[in-house]
Formats: C-alpha cells, sequence, structure tokens
C-alpha cells in the first residue's frame, strides 16, 4: 500500500470512528460503482449519509467545499444513484 492509500485509509478510520460515537452504522467502505467510489455508507434512523474523505497532511485547513470540485460531486452523484 502506498503512502497516499496509507494517509487516505487513516482519514477513513477516523470517520467511521466519529460516525459511530455520532450513533450512524458504518454500512459500507470504498464502494466501487463504476469509475465511481464511495468513501463511506452510514445509516442512522432513516437516514443514509454518502461521505467523501479528504485527509490532509498540513495544517491547510480550507473550507471543505473547496476539496470537492464540481466533477467530483458529479461523480458522487452519479455512484449514489
Amino acid at each position: 500500500m502506498n503512502y497516499r492509500k496509507k494517509i487516505g485509509q487513516f482519514g477513513e478510520n477516523l470517520v467511521c470512528d466519529f460516525l459511530t460515537k455520532k450513533g450512524y452504522k458504518i454500512i459500507a467502505q470504498n464502494v466501487k460503482v463504476g469509475f465511481q467510489e464511495i468513501d463511506i455508507i452510514s445509516k442512522k434512523d432513516n437516514l443514509i449519509v454518502f461521505v467523501e474523505v479528504k485527509t490532509r497532511t498540513n495544517n491547510n485547513f480550507d473550507e471543505a467545499e473547496f476539496a470537492v470540485d464540481n466533477f467530483k460531486i458529479a461523480n458522487l452523484k452519479k455512484a449514489i444513484e
């Protein structure tokens, strides 16, 4: 496993722990749909949540919406559908 994958997996594990502590059930991780991937699918009550994780290795904590561009959002929508 390369460095980027290790960092990504570390971040996804942190998010899964956070969601679990907040009462969410983790349904699946790293779901591949065609060329798209959904990092985490979780559920709480009747709500299903699709999570895209972006793990930072520096102190540049920009707003989350800047980490996922319109192309990535369109791909996620395709995968979710």
